[in-house]
């Protein structure tokens, strides 16, 4: 990552990059030719390029989410499908989930590729006792590149109650390579 700065002059530019005291290159472009490259006609913007510094599409803003109950003798829930937008990637930085039961046992979530087998993800969030249930909730980081979908379950100790979890995933979309 690079920062430039648009200015006149480098005095002009100092005060703002000493203030912001970065740990990366700082340039100072008086004649304004990344302006006329990168077509920024405001500041600040933000300019995300590949190695060879072509333009890339901007990153759209991503949530989805799952909600995945699990019944009364059932030990996981049915699957709950969280899809990619059509001819988009998603690239999920982070899953917040949150469990209820109404009795006191642990409850996660596992996150599959589709058509995969094994988890990619599996959470359990920190819980506590809540009357004669349990409630959780956590925030997970986590990187998945997921260009079809992912299949959400929920699971938990025994069969006993009610339960349910959601997860919403955060992150943001790109177009398809």
């Amino acid at each position: 990552m690079i920062t430039v700065a648009l200015d006149k002059t480098a005095d002009d530019a100092r005060p703002w990059i000493e203030g912001a005291a970065p740990t990366h290159p700082t340039l100072i472009d008086t004649r304004h030719v990344m302006a006329d490259l990168y077509n920024v006609v405001n500041v600040p913007t933000v300019t995300v390029g590949n190695v060879v510094t072509t333009k890339e599409s901007p990153r759209q803003p991503l949530f989805v989410e799952a909600l995945v109950p699990i019944y009364v003798g059932q030990m996981q829930s049915t699957a709950d499908i969280v899809a990619a937008p059509a001819g988009t990637r998603m690239v999920i930085e982070t899953a917040n989930v949150r469990c209820y039961s109404t009795i006191d046992q642990a409850v996660g979530i596992d996150v599959h590729h589709t058509n995969v087998v094994n988890p990619v993800l599996t959470m359990i969030p920190v819980s506590m006792v809540s009357g004669g249930g349990m409630i959780a909730g956590q925030s997970f980081p986590v990187h998945l590149e997921v260009d079809d979908a992912l299949t959400v379950n929920s699971f938990r100790t025994n069969g006993l109650g009610n339960s349910q979890c959601a997860v919403a995933f955060s992150g943001y979309a790109i177009p398809l390579p």
